[in-house]
C-alpha cells in the first residue's frame, strides 16, 4: 500500500511540475511583473507550494516578512532536496546553482525561468567568473532575492559545514545586504539527501514519497546584515555560521567535509 501511495505522489508531483512548466511557457515570457517579480516566479511559487503538499511537507516560518521584504542575498544551510522548494513556497527567489542542474529534465528549464544563476566551480577562474555573474544578475534586477548556500555542498543535518566566504566578499564589495537563514526538518532522516555520498536525486525523492507521515520544514530567517566596506568576508562567514547554528541548536564548530577529512587528519 505504501508503495502505491508513493507512486501516486511521484505522478502527482510530475504532473504539477509539467503543468506549471506549460503555464510558464505560455505566459512566462511576458514582461508582466507582480510586486516587482516576473510572472514565472509566482508560477514557480505555486508549483513549490503544491509539491510540498503532495509530499505532506508543512512549511513554517517565524518571520516570513524578513524574506518577503528583502532585496539582496539569502544564505541558508543546505541539507535536503527540499531546500529550494521550501524557500520558494514562501516567496519567489532566485538561486545560484551548479551548471549541471540545467541537465535535469523540466527542473533545469524551470530554474532557468526564475533567473537562476548557473555557475561552474571546477577551478579558481570559474569561481571568479561566477562571482561576476552573480553581481551582474543582482545589478540587472534586484527582485527577487538571490539564494546562495554558503556550505557549497549538502550538509549532514546534525552539524554545519564551514561556510565559503566568496559570496560574503561579493556582499562586502558591492554593499549587498544578506539574510542568514536556518533550515530544519523533522524527521531529518526522511529528507536528508546524501548526494555527496553518491545518492541519486531520484532515490532521495523516492524515500520522501514513501514516508507515511508528515514532514515539518522550519525556515528561520535571522535579521538582515548590511556589510560595510571595511568588513572581513571570512569573519562575516564565520559569524553567519555561528548564528545559524545557534538558531538551529546545532554545535557551533563546523564539521569537516568528507573530502577534507584526510587532509585535516594529516595536519
Amino acid at each position: 500500500m505504501l508503495t502505491i501511495v508513493a507512486v501516486m505522489r511521484m505522478i502527482l508531483a510530475a504532473v504539477t511540475v509539467t503543468t506549471g512548466a506549460g503555464v510558464i511557457l505560455v505566459g512566462g515570457l511576458a514582461p508582466l511583473r507582480v510586486r516587482g517579480v516576473r510572472l514565472a516566479g509566482w508560477v514557480v511559487l505555486g508549483i513549490s507550494h503544491l509539491v510540498c503538499r503532495i509530499f505532506q511537507v508543512r512549511v513554517v516560518c517565524n518571520q516570513p516578512a524578513t524574506l518577503r521584504g528583502h532585496m539582496g542575498f539569502v544564505f541558508p544551510n543546505h541539507l535536503s532536496l527540499l531546500d529550494p522548494l521550501v524557500l520558494l513556497s514562501l516567496w519567489p527567489m532566485r538561486f545560484v546553482a551548479a551548471v549541471e542542474v540545467l541537465r535535469y529534465p523540466i527542473i533545469g528549464w524551470l530554474t532557468k525561468s526564475i533567473g537562476t544563476v548557473f555557475v561552474a566551480r571546477q577551478d579558481r577562474d570559474a569561481r571568479k567568473q561566477a562571482r561576476g555573474e552573480i553581481v551582474a544578475a543582482m545589478e540587472q534586477d534586484p527582485h527577487p532575492p538571490i539564494v546562495l548556500f554558503p556550505e557549497g555542498r549538502l550538509g549532514p543535518g546534525h552539524q554545519l559545514y564551514p561556510f565559503r566566504y566568496g559570496a560574503f566578499a561579493v556582499a562586502v564589495n558591492k554593499g549587498i545586504s544578506y539574510v542568514p537563514c536556518g533550515l530544519r526538518y523533522r524527521p531529518l532522516d526522511v529528507v536528508i539527501w546524501h548526494g555527496g555520498q553518491g545518492e541519486k536525486l531520484l532515490g532521495a525523492l523516492w524515500r520522501l514519497a514513501r514516508n507515511p507521515g508528515p514532514v515539518l520544514a522550519e525556515v528561520i530567517p535571522l535579521p538582515p546584515v548590511f556589510p560595510q566596506p571595511h568588513d572581513d568576508p571570512a569573519q562575516l562567514a564565520m559569524k553567519a555560521l555561528s548564528d545559524i547554528a545557534a538558531a538551529l541548536a546545532l554545535p557551533p564548530e563546523p564539521a569537516t567535509p568528507p573530502s577534507l577529512a584526510g587532509t585535516a587528519s594529516a595536519t
